[in-house]
């Protein structure tokens, strides 16, 4: 496999405060340190409906998967049709490895909408 085959593209834009890389691709340090400054010590909280809800619900219940790793530190709760969520930093990570592994137009919608909101873009 040639070079240009492995290299994970990188690239950020000054004018947006994004930071690009490509699908899958990004450092699991990168996610962590924009997690970070995002929403310093606090989870990540989201609120879901319809599909996403269904594609997160997916990953979550997974229990302990492959990598021994499950999601165990955040907090789901259904309010009507729409699932709120408290996500441990941990935890995010391990729901955008999942997310990108289920690979469902769904599931890597829902990963760059995540993405995107911590200043991180796949393409």
């Amino acid at each position: 496999m040639g070079v240009a085959a492995i290299a994970t593209l990188f690239y950020a834009d000054a004018v947006s405060g994004m930071t690009t890389f490509t699908t899958g691709e990004t450092p699991d340090q990168t996610i962590r340190e924009a997690l970070a400054r995002e929403t310093g010590d606090a989870n990540y909280s989201m609120e879901l409906v319809g599909e996403d809800a269904e594609a997160l619900r997916a990953v979550v219940n997974q229990g302990i998967d492959a990598h021994l790793t499950a999601v165990v530190h955040s907090h789901f709760q259904w309010q009507g049709h729409r699932l709120v969520c408290d996500v441990d930093p941990t935890d995010m990570q391990i729901i955008l490895r999942r997310l990108h592994d289920d690979g469902s137009d769904v599931a890597m919608s829902l990963r760059s909408g995540i993405l995107s909101t911590i200043g991180i873009e796949e393409v």
